[in-house]
């Protein structure tokens, strides 16, 4: 049968590409890579992502390249990013995007989510939302199985009323453009994944999102913050669909949470898994 499930992350790597790399470094490229390779991930969803350079066009970062070079070395595989263009299309600093193992994944398509950026007096999706789909490169039970990553960061980080409201606001407007992104990738295995900023499976924001047809895989609310309590980063993965049956959010944290912070990111990476031979989409 081949391949079975799909490992898949997601990581806020803290202002990745602010630093350049040369000279000594806090944050390691050898220790992502390691990091990556440790979670086993297939396909990974990134935010805080900076442009370090243009190259025939497309956004890249030097950090990224390094890194998937040794991923390359590591796996015997080959590793591709992508990284998604922010609501100013000029904006060179903490974008989202996505990493994958390109010889077993191939990306179909990359397309941003037609959401309202502006409700009152208040600016929405600073990280615009994509949908971005993906398929097996090898026939599973005689198909290539697809699925569907949106990585999130929803960067209205804060404790007070209006940070909530702003985030309610966020998730409604993608919520109300979920039924958009199935007709347009013709799919229903879609993941929203990433930073959500989220201080609670209480929240408003959340509960928008389990409205509209999603389960919390962090509905325990269980610390993904170097160093704190906060359950900010979260899968919601699409309800009742049988690739998600034994779906789970695993947070991959390291015993010292200093040496965390200082060679890898503030930020926890998550992963779980798609029983992908079972995708009856």
């Amino acid at each position: 049968m081949g391949l079975t499930y799909i490992q898949l992350g997601t990581w806020n790597i803290k202002h990745l590409g602010q630093q350049p790399t040369e000279g000594e470094r806090s944050q390691s490229v050898y220790a992502l890579a390691d990091h990556i390779e440790m979670a086993g991930i297939d396909v990974l969803a990134l935010q805080e992502i900076y442009v370090t350079k243009m190259v025939d066009g497309k956004r890249s970062n030097e950090h990224l390249d390094k890194t998937c070079e040794l991923l390359m070395e590591h796996t015997a595989a080959d590793w591709k990013y992508s990284i998604l263009e922010n609501r100013d299309p000029e904006d060179t600093s903490q974008l989202c995007g996505v990493l994958w193992n390109n010889s077993i994944l191939e990306l179909v398509e990359s397309i941003p989510i037609p959401v309202n950026h502006k409700i009152g007096n208040d600016w929405l999706w600073d990280r615009k939302p994509h949908a971005v789909k993906f398929k097996t490169r090898e026939p599973i039970l005689n198909k290539n199985r697809n699925f569907v990553l949106i990585p999130l960061h929803m960067k209205a980080n804060g404790r007070d009323s209006r940070a909530k409201q702003k985030r309610k606001l966020e998730a409604e407007q993608l919520a109300q453009q979920i039924p958009w992104v199935i007709n347009k990738m013709d799919d229903e295995s879609i993941v929203l994944l990433g930073d959500t900023n989220i201080l609670g499976s209480w929240e408003d924001a959340s509960e928008s999102l389990i409205d509209a047809g999603f389960d919390d895989l962090n509905a325990e609310d269980d610390a993904t913050y170097a160093g704190s309590k906060a359950p900010f980063d979260r899968f919601y993965v699409k309800s009742e669909r049988p690739e998600f049956k034994y779906s789970r959010q695993y947070v991959l944290k390291s015993a010292s949470v200093s040496s965390h912070e200082r060679f890898l990111s503030d930020h926890y990476l998550i992963k779980t898994s798609i029983k992908i031979y079972v995708d009856p989409s």
